[in-house]
Order: C-alpha cells, then sequence, then structure tokens
C-alpha cells in the first residue's frame, strides 16, 4: 500500500479492521519512509496479524505470494497504490495462489485523466499506461463516433463516453472478475478533486467462500455507501 494518508485514511483503516473476513494474516506496501512508519504504528494499535513493506508492491508481492507455501491458510493483501502503479500484471500473478485476496483502492480519476476527450488525442505514454492497468486496449470501447457532424472532417470524431469514470470501474471490474472468482465495488470515495474504488477481489472457487464474501461486502456497501 502506497500514499497512506489524506483525506480518507481513516474509512481504509475501518474497512480493514471492521470487516468479518477471517484472514491469517494482513500485508502492506508503502514506497514513502514516512508513510511506512505511520502504517507501521497503525499495524501495531489494531489486533490484525499484519505487515508492512516498505517498496514497490509490483516488485514485493510476487517473491512474497512465491514465499508462502502453507496452503490451508488465508491472506489478504490491501493495495493503495501512488497514482496508477499497480499493474495488472501483478493481478495475474496474485491469481496464480488461490490463497490471497484483494482489497484494492481503484484511482478512478486519475485513469479518467489518461483518457483524452478523443481517441485520437490519446499519447502514446498515457496509452501505455493506461494498457498496464487494465491488462489491454480495452478502454477504447469506452469510446464513440460524435453525433456531431464536422464539414472539416473525412471521418467523424471519435470521443470518449459521458460518466466514463463509471463505465471504466464496470470494465475493469469485468477485466478483474476474468482471473479471479469474484469482485466487487464496496464504496467510492471522493475529496479534494479525487476519485477512488474501493475494490474487493475474491481468489477462491469454493460457492461458499463466494457466498461468505458476498455477504462481508454487501454488509460494508451498506455501512459506507
Amino acid at each position: 500500500m502506497e500514499n497512506w494518508g489524506g483525506d480518507h485514511t481513516e474509512i481504509k483503516l475501518q474497512v480493514l479492521l471492521e470487516s468479518n473476513f477471517n484472514f491469517k494474516k494482513y500485508y502492506f506496501f508503502e514506497k514513502d519512509k514516512g508513510n511506512f512508519r505511520s502504517l507501521n504504528k497503525l499495524i501495531e494499535a489494531s489486533n490484525k496479524d499484519a505487515v508492512c513493506y516498505n517498496g514497490d508492491a509490483n516488485i514485493l508481492l510476487p517473491k512474497i505470494i512465491d514465499d508462502t507455501h502453507e496452503t490451508s491458510a488465508r491472506y489478504l493483501i490491501f493495495i493503495d497504490p501512488y497514482g496508477l502503479k499497480q499493474y495488472f500484471e501483478t493481478f495475474q500473478k496474485i491469481s496464480e495462489k488461490a490463497k490471497f485476496d484483494i482489497l484494492y483502492l481503484f484511482n478512478v480519476r486519475g485513469a479518467e485523466r489518461n483518457l483524452a476527450t478523443s481517441e485520437e488525442k490519446i499519447v502514446k505514454l498515457h496509452e501505455q499506461c493506461l494498457s498496464k492497468i487494465i491488462g489491454s486496449q480495452k478502454y477504447r470501447s469506452l469510446y464513440r463516433e460524435s453525433l456531431q457532424g464536422d464539414l472539416f472532417r473525412e471521418q467523424p470524431e471519435i470521443i470518449r463516453n459521458h460518466n466514463i469514470g463509471n463505465q471504466l470501474v464496470q470494465l475493469y471490474l469485468e477485466e478483474l472478475g476474468k482471473i479471479f472468482s469474484y469482485c466487487t465495488s464496496i464504496c467510492q470515495l471522493r475529496g479534494k478533486g479525487n476519485a477512488f474504488e474501493l475494490i474487493y477481489i475474491l481468489n477462491n472457487d469454493s460457492q461458499q467462500a463466494k457466498s461468505a464474501a458476498k455477504r462481508n461486502t454487501d454488509s460494508l456497501k451498506k455501512k459506507y455507501s
């Protein structure tokens, strides 16, 4: 987890500590040393078996997953990346080990800023960023032909859809749902021009686990929506 702090610290901590999920251990990742120290204090004050690593989750997570050999235990990874630095290939790595579930704070507004007002205006850097996040170029499905004609254009302009933030979240959940057994949005967090989506991802194919995850996430949705 990176960038622990700001307006949403309290609700993020409450969601984690007040949930009924039964995990053996909780993992956090924080690149900033100051935030890393603050997060450790929060962990010490909780009753959860948790550990925080100082570094990039995209690099550290695969190593931790490979080194965790206990098959009967279940673990929760809480990911709150700085900006848009959480990549889809990292989630693919997590999906290979069924004992790891994820609570993920998706930076909707940050991703939305990379979606130019028209398809032709998407710069290569933003295109690469979006592809790394979503795992493909399916974000292009969020664009449509403009209904307004232009006498100076041979082809209609391809513009982005209205309410693109919510559509982006739905697209992202669909892509995650292809590699995980269950995923859902718990709540939206907004403030100071930012918008985040708190997403829970289940990595367990049993129907009992899916039912329990749905009950727990529905309870959290009622509490924080």
